[in-house]
């Protein structure tokens, strides 16, 4: 039976589509390198003239370039990356009629690092003219994923658990406000004010927990619930303004005051610029929750309801309190992004978070933590954040605008979905 498998069309099919997919893709790596050593200007130009002269190819590139008003190296950059999507279509395909040479393509984690690769080449097709090369581009892009990441860490936990959390981009706001007003207006230590606001990120956390787990509300309603009181609260402590160093004194005019420390070492960059003190503090909380997701016992109940609640709770899973703890996590970690999130923009914008629990959802379902509870992992998240992390910085670099990207988000989670439901 195995040499069957290893010698039938499928795993043939399989064994081309791999070929293609990798060939295109070291061309692309090639492009790149070269586009980065030279310049993109100076590729462009020499790529038009090798192939100019080429009968045929160079006047449908020709046609091309000036049918979509794009560079020659962009255009030829598109050929070989709907290659690779065509070979790995091949090879994805063929994987599941035969058990050989792709079926990897299959796995969760497989999927997610494809799905990564994608998206870098992506950046690498279009380019912004070589914006992508640099290194700050990079590291810029971590820097902005890492709020989505510390939302999508506890997205994951009550994701697996079987529920849903609407109400992370709610609780960063109410969080952003709440620590900027400590900080800026009332001169709050840092060891006050930290505290305070993880605390009230844990009780909006536990509040939802407990109206899902202990009243047996759905958790989209309960969040849903959460979402707008959060919003709400977090405009009327701020007065429906941004929280800002501009501080209002009692006769009406205004003073400026210097940033908090805590703000600027939060904002700051180690090993000499190259890495945010936010991303690092994402990846502590990261490797934080893998632990209790992993290694602790909490976590083996919290795969358990996930997969069957009843027959977790006929095993003696405590289920009410296990589903509580993954909603306060999920709510301290919204309240260290909200935290991070002012420290970024200098100020607490009660308008801020507005669509970052979709972003979240997103990362997750890339990721291949499945929206039905009981499979998934942090691993899996942080590719997923890395995925969209890089998405959007690669649509910020060409301007697409907020309204299309979105769009996108949109798309990207019911193709997600769409993909696990065809897996099994």
């Amino acid at each position: 039976m195995p040499n069957q498998n290893q010698n039938s069309p499928g795993s043939a099919r399989a064994k081309v589509g791999l070929a293609v997919f990798l060939v295109s893709l070291l061309i692309l790596i090639v492009l790149f390198a070269a586009e980065v050593w030279v310049g993109f200007g100076d590729l462009d130009q020499r790529m038009q003239k090798a192939i100019s002269g080429l009968p045929g190819i160079g006047s449908m590139l020709g046609l091309a370039v000036n049918f979509f008003h794009c560079h020659a190296l962009t255009a030829i950059k598109v050929v070989f990356y709907v290659g690779a999507i065509i070979g790995l279509a091949i090879a994805a395909r063929a994987g599941r009629e035969a058990r050989g040479v792709a079926s990897w393509l299959n796995l969760p984690v497989c999927r997610a690092i494809l799905a990564l690769v994608l998206v870098f080449l992506l950046g690498v097709v279009f380019s912004a003219e070589g914006a992508f090369g640099i290194i700050g581009t990079h590291r810029d892009a971590l820097r902005q994923a890492s709020v989505f990441g510390l939302l999508a860490c506890g997205m994951t936990l009550v994701i697996i658990g079987g529920g849903i959390d609407l109400g992370v981009g709610s609780v960063l706001a109410l969080v952003s406000v709440t620590f900027s007003l400590m900080s800026i207006h009332w001169g709050w230590q840092p060891w006050v004010s930290v505290p305070v606001c993880l605390l009230l990120g844990a009780m909006c956390g536990g509040l939802a927990g407990t109206i899902t787990a202990g009243f047996r509300i759905q958790p989209f309603v309960a969040t849903l619930a959460m979402m707008v009181f959060a919003r709400g609260l977090a405009k009327t402590i701020s007065g429906g303004t941004k929280v800002s160093t501009a501080v209002k004194n009692p006769d009406g005019t205004f003073r400026y005051v210097d940033v908090p420390a805590v703000f600027r070492f939060i904002d700051s960059r180690i090993l000499d610029g190259n890495l945010s003190v936010v991303t690092v503090i994402f990846i502590v909380c990261a490797v934080l929750t893998w632990i209790l997701l992993a290694r602790h016992r909490w976590g083996t109940h919290l795969y358990a309801i996930g997969g069957n609640e009843e027959a977790a709770r006929l095993s003696g899973v405590p289920v009410t309190s296990t589903k509580i703890l993954s909603y306060v996590a999920s709510g301290l970690l919204a309240g260290v992004a909200g935290m991070c999130q002012a420290a970024q923009e200098q100020q607490g914008d009660p308008e801020t978070g507005t669509g970052y629990e979709l972003t979240a959802i997103a990362i997750v379902v890339i990721g291949g933590t499945t929206l039905t509870g009981g499979r998934g992992g942090i691993g899996l998240t942080l590719l997923g954040t890395l995925t969209i992390g890089y998405l959007e910085k690669i649509l910020s670099i060409n301007a697409v605008p907020e309204a299309s990207r979105l769009m996108l988000t949109g798309v990207i989670i019911v193709a997600a979905v769409l993909a696990q439901r065809r897996k099994r």
